[in-house]
């Protein structure tokens, strides 16, 4: 086999670099962007390619995700889709292995010639990716999930239990990110395919030492910082989460929980360049319209800051989920709300607090249980802001103890996902 052709059967969007480390870090546990062919579904009018991956329009192979929609319109939507499903009905799935249309002949030939399809990464499994398994099953593809972390609401289990059930039974592996999840599956499904491993982002090699250099050599906010003996914090923060969604509880209304988010983080980073001398740059995960937007909640943290503006900056390039990776390698330390931000974080031994709450299972699963971090969390429902200070002070001061834990916490999770992936490699002919 040449060259290993995946189809990552989701909806992957592009402009949130954590998303596009998942699918970098497929490619890299199966040898890198040169022994392998990846393709996904995006936000795109057309078939094509965007830099080395193949992207069929969202729309080609699914009604729901992807688009804008309530929690009850989606919910009622994906109970609809396992009805359907339980009645023999696999809606646009279908049009990747039997399609003759010729706007879908594209799509349908990538299915035709490729060797593996993955499904389920982050918190993307649903019922029409189970569609997606039933399809690719019944074609004769090897199929698995990878990566998977969701949990599955009272409304919903119901209806799609049986679907999720069978779509365990379909797959030929199933690997999941946290433990939630693989509990959730153990009770729904009883099968021994389940497999608890690092999310595939650990495995994205960042970008080499000589491109982030280069880039960083012409940021001159670093220069001056590294010039005047401070030490670089970075800083990723959000408001399309659960880390901020479920934060703040005492907050009615969402501005009065942006408002108390800005002043809090707003806070914490004050401390950091009061008492610490650290000079603080936002680094942004997603530069998406609207909520999505990091640069515009970094504005907003800065507006509130007390230190002098010299001491703090934004980046606003939108860079490449690997040299986010190389640029988080070069800090002293990061405060992350970005998930994604701190499994960079951990694989390139940065140290780091966790801003997020105690409803984030993917946060406290990944980084605190599986990367040995716990202490180093920080659950803002209702933040006294003086003990999250310390915390982060204390942390601050323990960050060469935190860099050694945390390589061999990387070395452990590197080690792991390549055994992940000669496993699935055997699940494909001539793999």
């Amino acid at each position: 086999m040449d060259k290993l052709t995946i189809l990552l059967a989701d909806y992957l969007p592009l402009a949130n670099k954590g998303e596009e480390a998942i699918l970098r870090g497929i490619q890299d546990m199966f040898g890198g962007p040169e022994a392998v062919e990846t393709c996904i579904f995006t936000h795109t009018e057309h078939a094509g390619r965007v830099d080395d991956i193949n992207v069929f329009p969202v729309e080609w192979g699914f009604r729901i995700a992807g688009r804008l929609l309530t929690w009850r319109q989606r919910t009622w939507r994906r109970v609809l889709s396992c009805l359907g499903q339980r009645l023999g009905f696999y809606g646009r799935a279908w049009r990747m292995a039997r399609s003759r249309h010729p706007r879908f002949e594209p799509l349908r030939s990538y299915f035709d010639r490729c060797h593996l399809v993955l499904v389920g990464h982050d918190a993307m499994f649903s019922p029409e990716t189970c569609a997606m398994i039933h399809v690719a099953h019944a074609a004769g593809k090897p199929v698995g999930i990878l990566g998977a972390g969701f949990e599955l609401n009272r409304r919903m289990r119901p209806f799609a239990v049986p679907v999720y059930r069978k779509a365990v039974e379909e797959s030929r592996f199933v690997v999941l990110r946290e433990r939630r999840t693989l509990r959730l599956l153990r009770e729904i499904s009883g099968s021994e395919k389940l497999r608890l491993a690092p999310d595939p982002a650990f495995a994205m090699a960042p970008a080499p030492a000589d491109e982030t250099s280069a880039y960083l050599n012409r940021v001159g906010f670093l220069q001056t910082a590294r010039e005047r003996g401070r030490p670089v914090v970075l800083v990723t923060v959000c408001e399309k989460s659960v880390a901020f969604r479920a934060s703040f509880r005492r907050c009615t209304g969402l501005d009065a929980k942006r408002d108390a988010h800005v002043r809090f983080v707003a806070r914490l980073l004050d401390g950091l360049i009061r008492e610490r001398g650290a000079s603080v740059m936002f680094l942004p995960h997603a530069i998406e319209p609207g909520i999505g937007n990091d640069v515009e909640v970094a504005r907003r943290i800065r507006a509130q800051m007390a230190s002098p503006q010299h001491h703090h900056w934004i980046l606003e390039d939108d860079v490449s989920p690997r040299l986010l990776k190389g640029i988080i390698a070069t800090a002293d330390f990061l405060v992350g709300e970005r998930t994604h931000s701190l499994i960079g974080a951990v694989d390139v031994g940065t140290p780091f607090v966790a801003l997020t709450n105690t409803t984030d299972g993917r946060t406290h699963d990944i980084i605190g249980d599986m990367s040995e971090s716990a202490n180093e969390i920080i659950d803002m429902d209702a933040p006294d802001v003086l003990r999250a200070s310390r915390t982060v002070l204390s942390a601050f001061e323990r960050r060469e103890d935190l860099r050694k834990k945390l390589r061999d916490v990387a070395k452990r999770h590197r080690a792991e996902l390549a055994g992940v992936a000669e496993s699935i490699r055997a699940q494909v002919p001539n793999g």
